[in-house]
């Protein structure tokens, strides 16, 4: 191999070597956004069904903005009260409505932006739900996903998990 040659393969390697440290760095001076559930209600009611209202605080703690493009969510509850069972193991909660919002939301840099995401589901699958609000006039919820929000270094997935108590 000439010399030339080996100069150019070391080069080149020098300049992916770069540019993956480069990515890896920058990866790392983005911060991820707070997500936290303020309130959980309902929206509206029709007749096959009815939509509940989430409505989240995300801080973005980046010196520039970010733009969430969609959420991902899951909306599920546990039928138990509250003070009966403190902890709940991840495969006794109940699934009331999975989907995923396109609305984008602008996340300004250094700032709590509110964001509400309604939820649409039917009422076959609030029955359990029902009950339990009826029986305890409170209903234990979990709303989880994942914002997907757009940055310098391209898509970040963003993941939240917030549980809390509906007491109308």
């Amino acid at each position: 191999m000439t010399t030339i040659k080996r100069l150019a393969r070391s080069a080149v390697t020098l300049a992916v070597c770069s540019g993956v440290t480069l990515l890896a760095g920058c990866a790392s001076l983005v911060r991820e956004p707070q997500v936290s559930l303020t309130r959980v209600g309902l929206a509206s009611i029709g007749i096959s069904g009815a939509t509940a209202r989430v409505e989240l605080d995300v801080h973005n703690p980046n010196g520039f903005g970010l733009d969430a493009r969609s959420v991902e969510y899951t909306l599920a509850f546990h039928p138990s009260d509250p003070e009966e069972l403190p902890s709940v193991p991840e495969s006794e909660w109940r699934t009331l409505a999975t989907g995923r919002s396109a609305d984008a939301v602008s996340l300004t840099a250094k700032t709590t932006t509110p964001v509400t995401v309604l939820v649409p589901f039917s009422y076959a699958e609030l029955g359990a739900a029902a009950s339990s609000l009826l029986q305890r006039g409170r209903l234990r919820y979990r709303f989880s996903g994942a914002f997907t929000v757009g940055s310098p270094i391209g898509d970040l997935r963003i993941p939240f998990d917030r549980d809390g108590i509906l007491d109308p």
